[in-house]
């Protein structure tokens, strides 16, 4: 619609001027070192108008080859991209083998050859390529201006998915030098420093990761809860006081999770420290009743087994028909021989709750007592049930009254 307009004004002042041109032509004159040049207006227009076609024709052909250039360097950048995306597409179908090929054929035309070269080493790396993985990597790192953190960042999950965690951690603190609040290098870090059993280095980088929101904070929860209860458990190599110095630097958050109550009654016991884990399950079981620690209860050797049957006997009116309770309860009978004790409370369990450990127990209260066959049945049945074949389990005669 524009041109057809442009074309109307055009004929429209065309029409205009033939008009004054037709009735006087005029005249011109040009004179130039001597030299005169006398032609009429419609001529020099005329010549004025090829003087033009000539300059614009020369100057586009001298344009011709940068033009050219610019047009085959578009070509190469509008392919480049297609197999960006044709690329990236195949790695997300796991056609590895194409999806490297596509980005790596047209990465050196890309406006963004990083993304053509990480995503190339993760396809060889998917191959089991790690050769052409490396290669990949080198090529995206000369990118420096453009993505380092995103090459060591890529290395670095690859190291991981390799499981060679040390090497990982090497990388990522290499990017921590110029990226230190990198939330997925963190957390990489953290999961790295775990799976070397780390627990410290896992300890002092859960701030940061809550900061940064590096993980879901419910993930976060757990890895820092898991590090704080194996740094317990490591605290008890030393000795017992080190183990409460550690707890009472804990938070009161985390000293009401009831798994780390756990692994800090498991650290005293483990340190030594019977009378303190017998302390500390009590305290714990006021707030939160657990099966995990009243078994260990049962197990524990505070030096005072009388004092912990007693203790152990106060809960039953509570917890009557909790298997776990009368199992304990068996145990400490058995420390303070009371032999017929001992077998009602493991009878009673057993009825409530089979499992392999009241079943190996029960067994080893009836060899004590001379019962050889029973005993044996006793142990039978608990070996069917550990294997996942109880089959016909023996009677068990009723509790004694």
């Amino acid at each position: 619609m524009k041109v057809a307009v442009a074309l109307l004004a055009l004929l429209f002042v065309g029409v205009i001027g033939a008009h004054f041109l037709i009735a006087d032509r005029g005249q011109v004159y040009v004179s130039f070192h001597g030299y005169t040049l006398e032609t009429s207006v419609p001529v020099m227009v005329l010549f004025l108008v090829v003087l033009y076609a000539v300059v614009r024709l020369v100057v586009r052909l001298f344009r011709m080859p940068r033009n050219i250039g610019r047009a085959a360097t578009a070509f190469r950048e509008r392919r480049a991209r297609d197999n960006l995306a044709r690329g990236l597409l195949a790695l997300d179908m796991g056609d590895w083998a194409r999806g490297e090929q596509l980005l790596g054929r047209s990465a050196h035309d890309s406006e963004k050859p990083i993304l053509h070269y990480l995503g190339a080493a993760r396809a060889a790396q998917e191959q089991g390529a790690t050769d052409r993985r490396d290669r990949w990597l080198a090529l995206a790192g000369e990118q420096k201006s453009e993505g380092e953190t995103a090459v060591l960042l890529a290395r670095a999950e690859m190291r991981m998915a390799e499981a060679q965690y040390a090497s990982a951690l090497e990388t990522l603190h290499e990017l921590e030098l110029i990226a230190p609040d990198q939330p997925r290098a963190l957390a990489l870090q953290a999961q790295a420093s775990a799976a070397l059993e780390d627990w410290s280095s896992v300890v002092a980088v859960v701030p940061r990761l809550r900061k940064l929101r590096a993980l879901p904070a419910s993930a976060i929860d757990e890895l820092e809860q898991r590090a704080q209860a194996n740094a317990l458990l490591g605290a008890a190599k030393g000795d017992a006081e080190r183990v409460r110095a550690m707890w009472r630097g804990l938070g009161r958050d985390l000293t009401g999770r009831i798994e780390l109550q756990r692994a800090y009654a498991k650290a005293l016991a483990d340190a030594g420290d019977g009378r303190g884990a017998e302390e500390a399950i009590r305290q714990a079981l006021k707030s939160n009743w657990d099966a995990e620690l009243v078994q260990r209860y049962g197990e524990i050797d505070s030096g005072d087994p009388q004092k912990q049957l007693k203790r152990i006997e106060e809960w039953l009116p509570t917890h009557p028909d909790d298997a776990t309770v009368l199992l304990a309860a068996a145990r400490l009978c058995m420390r303070n021989e009371l032999w017929g004790k001992a077998r009602t409370y493991l009878e009673a369990s057993l009825s409530l709750s089979p499992n392999l450990q009241a079943y190996q127990l029960y067994g080893k209260l009836l060899d004590q007592l001379g019962e050889r066959d029973r005993a044996a049945d006793a142990f039978r049945s608990g070996l069917a049930l550990a294997t996942g074949r109880p089959g016909a389990l023996p009677a068990l005669p009723m509790p004694k009254a």
